[in-house]
């Protein structure tokens, strides 16, 4: 086995004789650089979604209204975010290049920037979302025993955008250049503080009030400012690469601004398709019904802890790419590439193994209610077989971004969300009547057409030549 593991891991055989621009590190020393970078990420995630779960199970406490009326939230919010995810793309993409490059001064112009961007977007978009909060509900398929709390819920979590905002963005520069324990603090402390609120305040406990559904939404709240001021803290080291304390004023800088539209504008089209693509899925399948969009929600909680893993690793490669790149290796950025792959089907596998032989007491822990269990439990089987492409997927993806290919990502994007994902549900779930399991094949399909195509793009040398 260990024979085994270094072929498939050597770098002499993940890159030819004639990508090599000097000489390679080791297997072990190249799987210990990944890892480094990797694991905070990978553990940042996956405690993200299990906080996420625990979220879910504490709300669903109070019924299969109360676990539909807060999924209902999460692709609006979504939504609201686009534009923050799209700057923070090019944020990354730019601070790993310039800290490959040594240029401190460069990154902590972009940082700058993108800060001042989120803040005034922030304050607008939260604006916008309290005061349309029953339309936008209402469009994304809420109905009558929905409405109201789902409504609450999205008014409370928007109302800690701005927090939100300059989290998300700091949390992405510092993953720029490799600080990925940073990031996995500003999220450990938010959720911290959300599942201690969730438990006194939706159910009332220790005697504070019971709030049900819009006591979620404070805790989460709650714990995104709490993150925030972590976020912010640790930009006032001075000895680190990215610090507020240098001498660089705030004001808007031209080339670094236009650097950062060449990539986030990309990355922005990306989050539309997305965006829009997940929203008209999500809508189809919440008029399959409450119980069914619940059941549906369980399954996609519980698979969304096999994309933390992958989005960890894909991290990771955003880093290293855009590093190496910047420091003139682009050998290196080729062998993390190919490391950061294998180690996501690795990881798959074992994920999959874990899903299928502990399917009932994982979605038992979500209800007790045995109708909704028979009906998830088949699903989480049929979602599984998604895993190792859905893995795959943040990786090759993540390791165009940080080569600063967002464009191709983008249109990739467009092609298998917008179009291939909503068009196959509709057709599964209008034409042909198969119901939730139709959803989860148009989610499985939309998953073979998109990563086939960013493999494809990797195995060429022109994400290798772009310019940032």
């Amino acid at each position: 086995m260990t024979a085994l593991l270094g072929r498939l891991l050597s770098p002499d055989r993940l890159v030819p004789p004639s990508k090599r621009c000097g000489a390679l590190p080791g297997a072990k020393s190249a799987v210990q650089t990944l890892m480094r970078i990797a694991w905070p990420s990978m553990l940042e995630m996956v405690l993200v979604t299990l906080v996420g779960m625990v979220d879910m199970m504490m709300v669903g406490g109070l019924g299969s209204y109360a676990i539909s009326s807060v999924g209902l939230t999460t692709q609006p919010k979504l939504i609201f975010l686009t534009l923050f995810f799209a700057i923070n793309v090019g944020c990354t993409s730019i601070i790993a290049r310039r800290k490959g490059e040594g240029d401190r001064d460069g990154a902590g112009r972009c940082l700058r920037q993108t800060l001042m961007l989120s803040a005034g977007f922030s304050l607008l978009l939260t604006g916008v979302a309290i005061l349309f909060a029953p339309q936008v509900m209402a469009a994304a398929g809420a109905n009558r025993d929905t409405l109201g709390p789902s409504s609450t819920y999205f008014r409370i979590v928007m109302a800690s955008l701005f927090f939100h905002a300059i989290s998300l963005n700091i949390s992405a520069a510092q993953r720029g250049c490799g600080q990925t324990r940073v990031a996995m603090k500003i999220n450990l402390t938010a959720n911290a503080v959300n599942i201690a609120l969730n438990y006194l305040l939706i159910e009332g406990n220790l005697g504070f009030p019971r709030m049900g559904v819009a006591g979620a939404a404070l805790a989460t709240s709650i714990g995104t400012a709490a993150g925030c001021v972590v976020a912010v803290r640790s930009l006032f080291h001075r000895d680190g690469f990215l610090s507020l304390s240098a001498r660089i004023r705030w004001r808007f800088d031209r080339k670094t601004l236009r650097s950062l539209w060449n990539l986030s504008s990309n990355a922005l089209l990306e989050q539309i398709a997305m965006r829009t693509g997940f929203f008209l899925y999500a809508v189809m399948v919440a008029n399959l019904g409450t119980e069914a969009f619940a059941s549906y929600q369980i399954t996609a909680q519980i698979l969304s802890l096999s994309y933390t893993f992958g989005d960890g690793i894909g991290v990771a490669a955003t880093s290293l790419v855009g590093q190496n790149l910047g420091a003139r290796r682009p050998d290196l950025s080729v062998l993390y590439t190919k490391l950061a792959q294998r180690l996501g089907y690795a990881v798959s596998g074992l994920l999959i193994l874990l899903f299928c032989t502990f399917r009932y007491p994982i979605v038992g822990m979500f209800t007790d209610d045995s109708a909704l269990i028979g009906m998830t439990v088949p699903m989480i089987l049929l979602a599984a077989v998604a895993i190792p492409m859905q893995n795959a997927q943040p990786i090759t993806s993540g390791c165009l971004r940080g080569a600063g290919d967002t464009r191709f990502v983008a249109w990739t994007m467009l092609i298998s969300i917008m179009l291939v994902r909503p068009l196959s549900c509709a057709l599964f779930l209008y034409c042909f009547g198969w119901g939730l399991p139709g959803a989860w094949l148009s989610f499985i399909l939309d998953q073979h057409v998109r990563v086939p195509i960013l493999i494809h793009r990797l195995s060429g040398d022109r994400w290798l030549t772009i310019k940032i």
